[in-house]
């Protein structure tokens, strides 16, 4: 860290600090290489807002090019909606990623949770009347990416190691079978996979 940027760090805790008594954060930065920083960045963002602008009103006093980085009314309510829709793939991955047991029983819940988010995410931005939300499209359009980087995932679960997904979801003590009871499953598919596992058990 440079000694500006300590500097700059050092102001905005100040900042904080003149706000409230609690425990002061710092900003959290973006690194391409950890899941759910991006979420991260943003929701520490969202926590530092107030003192993040008084900091930044006094920075711009002193360094006028720093006017670019001044967030607008709309630019915050974006960041808002960013939250929810990255939410449930921040919590998923962290709790993948802190557990010490085996994950790949869960592998198809998991998919299929974050397809129905994004689902509802989808049809609810369609219902934003887009004059008063002109970049709404933005959104839908990075939700229908998304969702077909999702597909290209999940399309890794099928094919040669289909059966292993299914066996261990089927093995899980909380699914058993239970897993396969929603129609979009289907009964041939749902009788396979049982035809499999008992001659396992066998």
């Amino acid at each position: 860290m440079t000694s500006r940027s300590a500097k700059r760090t050092e102001l905005l805790l100040q900042k904080q600090s003149e706000q409230e008594s609690v425990r002061l954060l710092r900003m959290v930065g973006d690194i391409s290489i950890r899941w759910n920083s991006t979420y991260d960045m943003i929701l520490r963002a969202m926590r530092l807002r107030i003192p993040l602008r008084n900091w930044l009103d006094e920075q711009i006093g002193l360094e006028p090019d720093l006017e670019c980085l001044a967030l607008s009314t709309m630019d915050w309510k974006k960041l808002r909606y960013l939250i929810i829709l990255l939410r449930p793939f921040a919590e998923y991955t962290s709790l993948i990623g802190n557990t010490r047991d085996a994950t790949i029983n869960h592998t198809w819940n998991v998919y299929n949770a974050l397809f129905d988010h994004l689902d509802m995410i989808r049809d609810q931005f369609h219902r934003k009347d887009p004059e008063k939300t002109p970049w709404i499209s933005e959104f839908i359009t990075a939700v229908d990416t998304g969702t077909e980087k999702l597909k290209e995932y999940y399309s890794k679960t099928g094919g040669p190691v289909e059966t292993q997904y299914a066996l261990a979801a089927m093995l899980d003590p909380s699914q058993k079978v239970g897993i396969f009871s929603s129609p979009e499953w289907g009964h041939i598919r749902r009788k396979r996979y049982m035809k499999k596992v008992c001659g396992i058990l066998e």
